[in-house]
């Protein structure tokens, strides 16, 4: 779910990097409660790009990520 949310907020609100605060909020609406967003994104270490450290932290997809997504939702959708 987290990697759509990066991917809707690339796609569709022109937003390369995406504010960690933002991302949490994203998902608890989702109904995905979190307590730490680098946590559930260890495992996606190879799809995604972190800046910045703490509350301050953003995410961003890297080329491999994109792809990735792009990969599910042609699964979810087709």
């Amino acid at each position: 779910a987290a990697l759509m949310i990066l991917y809707g907020a690339h796609s569709f609100l022109h937003k390369t990097e995406f504010p960690v605060t933002r991302l949490k909020k994203g998902l608890q609406k989702s109904g995905i409660q979190v307590g730490r967003i680098d946590r559930i994104m260890e495992p996606y270490k190879h799809s995604v790009i972190k800046g910045g450290s703490g509350v301050g932290g953003r995410y961003s997809l890297n080329n491999q990520g994109t792809t990735q997504v792009e990969g599910l939702l042609k699964k979810i959708f087709s």
